[in-house]
């Protein structure tokens, strides 16, 4: 007991593997282990006298089998009390139980209801908490003391409702002011949002813009250079997959461009009715060569009855062309 959970080399106290169960389970576990012993040893010793000198094979078999288990009771006493021992000196044996966890939960409960811990990171909203506890607190004081007044018979009776009038004009009075500053914070939030979507929009806009400028340069010389007829099967190569990657790269910027129109709301949209099956095997269409070159297999089933839909026609066939 002196020095279970310590080592030679160091003063630190170490827990053992069982000091992870509740201390209250413990003490219940030991209290079963002894009862259960103790009616083991009476239903034992009730074989038959054990004084006489002469004993029984069946009176042997119960001594070695009681003596088992007393041997096995003891030792596991011996590890629960060893355990016991060690929480008292990390002095947790009351605060590791389910007793305690669950008495402190409801401790725990009773004053978050009243200290407005949930309300910590908001202050105008813990504002208004306080001012509603005080204003039940004193409610419940004032209904008291007009009951008093009114026991005593005395002229009393009318202060406190005449101080739950006044206590009522601050509450009203303090809550307005609360709630026009969570308005007034409301809107700066939501103006700062919007300001950052506007910066946003502007960015994306600008950049769109500011790429389609060398760009367009870039497309007229590959253009020119197309034309050159004294250029190489290499060279010819060269400008051809410089096409294709210019072209892949203008539609990247229409799309951006058209993703900072949609963002604010400048995008005419042009609803109409169009048929769902063919706009996906138009697409498949269109993009037949890219998916060749993938080496995937795609599988399609499409139904054979129109899906029509309500959508942009030229977005959609945008946005399935890139």
């Amino acid at each position: 007991m002196a020095v279970t959970g310590r080592k030679p080399d160091d003063r630190e106290l170490h827990p053992g593997k069982i000091d992870s169960v509740y201390s209250d389970i413990l003490i219940a576990v030991l209290c079963f282990l002894v009862v259960l012993w103790y009616l083991l040893a009476i239903a034992a010793f009730e074989t038959g006298p054990y004084d006489t000198g002469v004993l029984t094979a069946y009176q042997k078999g119960t001594l070695v089998i009681f003596g088992i288990i007393t041997l096995s009771v003891t030792a596991l006493c011996g590890m629960i009390v060893l355990a016991i021992i060690r929480k008292i000196k990390a002095g947790s044996l009351i605060k590791h139980s389910l007793i305690y966890k669950f008495l402190y939960w409801i401790y725990d409960f009773a004053v978050s209801l009243f200290d407005g811990r949930r309300f910590s990171r908001y202050p105008l909203t813990k504002s208004l908490f306080y001012r509603q506890l005080i204003f039940i607190i004193m409610s419940f004081v004032y209904v008291f003391l007009t009951f008093l007044s009114v026991a005593l018979e005395t002229y009393a009776a009318l202060i406190p409702p005449v101080l739950e009038v006044i206590m009522i004009y601050w509450y009203v009075k303090g809550n307005n002011r609360t709630y026009m500053d969570i308005n007034r914070g409301f809107n700066e939030s939501l103006e700062e949002q919007m300001k950052f979507e506007r910066m946003k929009v502007a960015l994306i806009t600008n950049v769109s813009h500011d790429l389609k400028t060398p760009l367009t340069s870039i497309v007229s010389y590959i253009d020119l250079l197309t034309k050159e007829e004294d250029l190489s099967e290499t060279a010819r190569d060269y400008v051809r997959i410089l096409g294709e990657k210019t072209g892949r790269l203008s539609n990247m910027v229409s799309d951006l461009f058209d993703l900072a129109k949609s963002t604010s709301g400048n995008m005419p949209v042009d609803i109409e009715k169009l048929d769902l099956r063919k706009l996906i095997e138009q697409t498949l269409a269109d993009m037949s060569d890219r998916i060749e070159k993938s080496g995937l297999a795609f599988r399609v089933k499409l139904s054979e009855k129109p899906m029509q839909i309500y959508t942009d026609g030229k977005n959609s066939t945008g946005c399935s062309g890139t």
